[in-house]
């Protein structure tokens, strides 16, 4: 008896957590590709999008390669106030690009070298205890060649 109803509690956490995850993966491709500008930006074609909740702070590693023109997004669900991300060097730890300072979610740059930069997601702790988890979705484009 007690082994159905844990079977049972497992099914329901597991489906719960996929229909978050396809939900999240949802919000990434509607809200992520649009603040990218498909018209502008080839998609990288991954999707770092990633459940998170006041107080949490995210790294993710990608290269970038010399002479390409690039645009790093975040967009986050409405229910995370104040997210911010940094592009950091990965060599030298310098903050290449802050959305703090700059105000912007948005970082286009070109590449003059072939490198390694860390995106470092970071969302406040919230005042409220019971605060709701949300998407963050970090997206990546390569600005299409215009003839």
């Amino acid at each position: 008896m007690l082994r159905n109803k844990l079977l049972a509690l497992l099914t329901v956490l597991l489906l719960a957590s996929g229909v978050s995850w396809a939900q999240c993966k949802e919000f990434a491709l509607d809200e992520g590709l649009k603040q990218l500008d498909t018209e502008k930006y080839i998609h990288d074609g991954r999707f770092n999008a990633i459940r998170l909740r006041g107080g949490d702070d995210i790294r993710l590693y990608k290269s970038f390669f010399q002479g390409e023109s690039y645009r790093i997004t975040v967009v986050a669900e409405s229910t995370l106030n104040d997210v911010t991300f940094e592009v950091v060097d990965f060599k030298e730890n310098n903050v290449l690009f802050s959305s703090q300072k700059s105000k912007s979610m948005i970082w286009d740059f070109n590449s003059d070298v072939s490198q390694r930069l860390v995106i470092v997601v970071h969302v406040p702790k919230d005042q409220n205890p019971e605060t709701l988890r949300g998407c963050i979705a970090i997206m990546f484009g390569v600005k299409k060649d215009i003839k």
